[in-house]
């Protein structure tokens, strides 16, 4: 995918199904991912309530429990978890806007999670659309700890995420590992827009933060957004990979391309969770970059606004 490519948002060519049991219950569950509107973003209708309550938006102000996975409530307090392999896959092959119909509260439990939903996905193929993606661009550092937990989200001119956890034995250092999403060519406001500004208090912490850590392994999605999908599952350190995967969902339910790093030290949902929130506490601390095209419209918050909200469902919350 190159540089146009990955200015433009994307939806699948055509639908797919899938099929496997909720690991909760135990029960079989079928999910079928169609595509999307423009703008629409990533929403899921539970097919087995009233079609007027089922919708549920991916977006992080409907994440309503985080302690054993994400689990998304909309406002009829229907719910669906065991999300974050889909969202993971989604992000990785370049998909912005789908609709995930499924039959039961939990997404189907895949033999190889993460890369059973990238080659499904790759089996349809995906379609470029008419609206360029929006990016969040972070502004200014902010940083969360929780006990030994720590997060932050950096200006930075390449969206990357780093994942840092500790040492295994005493004979050996911190794992760290980090991933590099596209390098798409900013405009010039934008670049201007990315300069390194104080949020008071955190940016002494966060600067030592990161520079105390050198020897981060590093890995470039370049204009191929699947290949770090085809290299997760041959990331040695299983509980790394995994911590990796959580990320980018957690970043998914933002709605919207980060401009930005995203490290963390012993990261869970909780923290990031909690961290996108005080992001968008921070109103200085970011800025929605979305090039003027046509019937596409975004949300100072995140929040997506479909143009055709019927694409998606007549009753959906998109606000």
């Amino acid at each position: 995918m190159g540089d146009q490519g990955q200015r433009f948002q994307h939806t699948l060519s055509k639908a797919v199904s899938l099929g496997g049991i909720e690991l909760r219950s135990g029960k079989s569950v079928k999910l079928k991912l169609l595509p999307a509107a423009p703008n629409t973003g990533v929403h899921f209708l539970r097919v087995d309530v009233a079609s007027s309550r089922g919708t549920i938006a991916a977006r992080w102000y409907n994440v309503t429990d985080v302690r054993s996975g994400i689990i998304l409530t909309n406002e009829y307090e229907v719910s669906l978890s065991a999300i974050e392999p889909l969202l993971a896959a989604l992000r990785f092959c370049g998909v912005d806007n789908v609709l995930a119909e499924v039959d039961g509260a939990e997404l189907p439990a895949l033999d190889s999670k993460i890369m059973s939903y990238v080659e499904s996905i790759r089996q349809v193929g995906i379609k470029t659309q008419r609206c360029q993606r929006s990016n969040l661009l972070i502004l200014r550092p902010v940083a969360l700890y929780q006990g030994e937990k720590y997060g932050s989200l950096l200006p930075d001119r390449v969206p990357r995420i780093t994942v840092e956890l500790d040492a295994r034995s005493a004979f050996e250092g911190r794992r760290s590992f980090s991933l590099e999403f596209d390098r798409t060519p900013m405009d010039p406001v934008t670049q201007t827009d990315m300069r390194e500004c104080d949020i008071v208090g955190q940016t002494a912490k966060t600067d030592a933060k990161i520079n105390s850590r050198k020897n981060f392994e590093t890995v470039s999605m370049g204009q191929d957004e699947q290949q770090i999908a085809q290299l997760l599952p041959y990331l040695a350190d299983q509980q790394l990979r995994n911590c990796l995967i959580d990320c980018v969902s957690d970043l998914a339910l933002i709605g919207a391309r980060i401009r930005g790093h995203l490290y963390v030290f012993k990261p869970d949902h909780t923290l990031i969770q909690t961290l996108i929130r005080k992001l968008f506490h921070h109103r200085a601390a970011w800025r929605m970059h979305t090039q003027q095209t046509p019937g596409c419209h975004l949300d100072p918050s995140g929040r997506s606004r479909p143009h055709d909200a019927s694409a998606v469902n007549p009753k959906s919350r998109t606000a």
